[in-house]
């Protein structure tokens, strides 16, 4: 008895079809021609407008139309500041205390008692404000004073207080008018090397001066 390599071939049923009409079955053109029936139908359903439910929302009644104006260019206007006349010492004086009121100060014994001796005065050459403490925020509206020319031309503040501040802000204002011919800042031991900066600074700024 021979051997051979060759399996025996199981017996088919040529009544269920042979291998030609099985892959005929599986790729036939109307077997394509379904499955891509099939997906396009499927896709179309995805796609498909589905009902829609309504959502109500609650809105306010009391909207309000807000117009908003855009400037195409800002226009700078120039703003001419006219010098303040001042006459006599009794306006000089309610000039004062209407800046310690804005400035919400305490106005300086020393000058006011000065411009109430003499309310008529038209100018006031020397201010001597010795011995009166003078604090940084009470210097700041005899600065704005300074600033307007009344003919004050020697400034005395001995034994007044001082601090590098308000030192700072009396020599600015000195500066910015330039009249002082006469200043006296001795005797105030609480000025510091900044302190006696800003007078430096003032003393070489100045045109004529005598301290």
């Amino acid at each position: 008895m021979s051997k051979s390599i060759l399996k025996a071939s199981k017996p088919t049923n040529n009544q269920n079809g042979s291998w030609f009409s099985k892959l005929n079955n599986d790729t036939s053109l109307f077997n394509f021609r379904n499955k891509d029936q099939e997906n396009s139908n499927d896709i179309i359903n995805e796609l498909s407008p589905k009902e829609l439910r309504r959502v109500r929302f609650p809105v306010k009644t009391d909207l309000v139309t807000e117009y908003i104006l855009i400037k195409e260019q800002d226009t700078l206007e120039k703003v001419v500041i006219e010098p303040v006349n001042v006459q006599t010492s009794l306006q000089l004086l309610s000039l004062y205390e209407l800046i310690c009121k804005n400035k919400q100060e305490p106005t300086i014994d020393s000058f006011v008692s000065t411009l109430i001796m003499q309310p008529q005065a038209t100018s006031l050459s020397r201010l001597d404000l010795t011995n009166q403490h003078i604090t940084k925020q009470s210097i700041s509206p005899l600065a704005d004073i300074m600033s307007i020319d009344f003919g004050i031309r020697e400034l005395i503040l001995c034994n007044s207080g001082l601090e590098d501040d308000a030192v700072k802000i009396l020599m600015h204002s000195l500066l910015e008018n330039d009249k002082i011919t006469y200043l006296n800042l001795s005797n105030n031991p609480k000025l510091t090397a900044i302190g006696y900066k800003y007078i430096s600074v003032y003393a070489k700024e100045v045109h004529e001066y005598m301290l």
